[in-house]
């Protein structure tokens, strides 16, 4: 028996209704995505992570 998580469940328990499956990554291909995620998660992370606050102005325009 597989475990997954349980943010997986629903993609886990679907029941197919053909013999193929098309899935749409969100990463940036199919969604205008990347941005955001580079702008409100990477970049303050690694601010955060490498203690880069004092500079943290230059490390956003570096990241831009």
């Amino acid at each position: 028996m597989n475990t997954y998580p349980e943010a997986a469940r629903p993609l886990a328990d679907l029941e197919p209704k053909h013999n193929f499956f098309v899935g749409i990554d969100s990463d940036g291909c199919a969604f205008d995505t990347m941005e955001i995620k580079h702008k409100e998660c990477f970049c303050p992370n690694i601010i955060k992570h490498w203690g880069l606050q004092p500079v943290s102005k230059y490390a956003r325009e570096a990241a831009e």
